[in-house]
């Protein structure tokens, strides 16, 4: 039986690997794979670069529609749908426009095709007719924000008049405080505070955060209904 056994393992048939060979054969076929994928970047589940069978660039990623008064909001839904289609790179700088002659540029020319698509059909008919030159996915993605980001004193001073005069009313506390929040998330993408570097804070930024806490918990008492006035006081 034993040489019989030893007479398989000398032919190479697979039925008589032990695990230390089905580890070095697994790992040679993984360097092969990963070796395929770098020159094939479209194939490469993890690359930007790999667009799912199922996408389509005629089928919305998200049900927010971009108007020249929601642009906080409409970016928000538009970033979170593309990460999570790996495909915020073309957006934000990090994967450029290639050279005609690159290897990766007609890769690259597919998945800009299917952003500028996705973001083409988030977009009102009106801001739709006038960015429908852009076909590049940086340029329109920055072109929009140029245009509808308006992260002026004047929008900020109308979101502080509204967060002040914002009452819980006919509201339940979990929509009073919702809408509080959203109003509050909105202040902080034009006026966030910077993070805090030191190992024990002494530049005074956690200091500025706390105060801007306790003034939302007091913003947020003050705003309940006198059901509440217990809670309140």
């Amino acid at each position: 039986m034993a040489e019989k056994s030893g007479s398989g393992s000398g032919s190479g048939g697979v039925g008589t690997m032990d695990a230390q060979q089905f580890v070095a054969f697994f790992s040679q076929v993984a360097q092969i794979q990963s070796h395929l994928n770098k020159a094939n970047p479209n194939q490469d589940l993890s690359s930007p670069y790999y667009i799912l069978p199922s996408e389509n660039p005629s089928i919305p990623i998200t049900n927010v529609t971009l108007t020249s008064s929601n642009y906080s909001a409409w970016s928000k839904a538009m970033i979170n749908a593309l990460y999570s289609k790996n495909k915020f790179k073309f957006v934000d700088g990090t994967i450029p426009k290639p050279e005609k002659t690159d290897p990766n540029f007609k890769v690259w020319q597919r998945c800009n095709t299917y952003v500028v698509a996705w973001i083409n059909l988030s977009l009102s008919p009106d801001i739709y007719q006038s960015v429908l030159w852009n076909n590049i996915a940086y340029d329109l993605w920055n072109d929009l924000r140029h245009r509808y980001y308006q992260g002026d004193r004047f929008r900020v001073a109308e979101l502080n008049e509204e967060i002040y005069a914002l009452k819980q009313g006919d509201m339940s506390v979990t929509a009073y405080f919702a809408r509080l929040k959203n109003l509050w998330e909105e202040v902080d993408d034009f006026r966030s505070i910077p993070g805090c570097d030191c190992v024990k804070c002494e530049c005074g930024l956690g200091v500025v955060r706390q105060q801007r806490e306790e003034d939302r918990v007091t913003k947020f008492l003050r705003g309940l209904g006198e059901q509440y006035s217990t809670v309140k006081s």
